[in-house]
């Protein structure tokens, strides 16, 4: 039996979720393809939101709200789902990308991971600067944002 199949009977813990169950699903399914589906401790869950924020932004996850918080860009939502599902991760296949368009999305978001090791500080500092460059519509306001609210050394900012 499919997962999906699976879980969509139960619905106490489809009812905890904020989105429809295959796009959680698919989430994770986005967040193993990278190596990344773990959420055991803060860290990993810090490289998660981010992942899943660069996701949203590349158009190829489900569509999370993402606020500034502490360590950048959160979804309250995203965690929500992510623990609700979490003992299911091992049962998620990783994801597929049918179009030539969404492979090369992927192809982006990977090649981010790869430039920042997946630190969480580095990819905190990158999802903080997109977050600011969006909501302040000016790159060169974003770079002073960051330096004065996470500390960020010039060698950060260029990376």
């Amino acid at each position: 039996m499919s997962l999906l199949v699976e879980l969509s009977k139960d619905n106490e813990t489809v009812k905890k979720l904020s989105r429809p169950l295959d796009e959680v699903i698919y989430t994770i399914a986005i967040l193993k393809k990278t190596g990344h589906a773990d959420i055991s401790t803060l860290t990993n869950r810090i490289i998660c939101q981010k992942i899943v924020y660069f996701s949203n932004r590349l158009g190829i996850s489900p569509k999370y709200d993402f606020n500034l918080y502490v360590r950048g860009p959160y979804s309250p939502n995203l965690s929500r789902d992510l623990f609700t599902l979490a003992k299911k991760f091992d049962a998620v296949i990783p994801a597929d990308f049918l179009s030539e368009e969404a492979r090369n999305k992927f192809t982006s978001l990977n090649k981010m991971l790869l430039s920042t090791n997946s630190e969480p500080r580095m990819l905190e500092l990158a999802a903080t600067l997109d977050f600011f460059n969006i909501n302040l519509n000016s790159k060169e306001k974003a770079v002073e944002k960051i330096r004065v609210i996470k500390n960020a050394n010039d060698n950060e900012i260029n990376e």
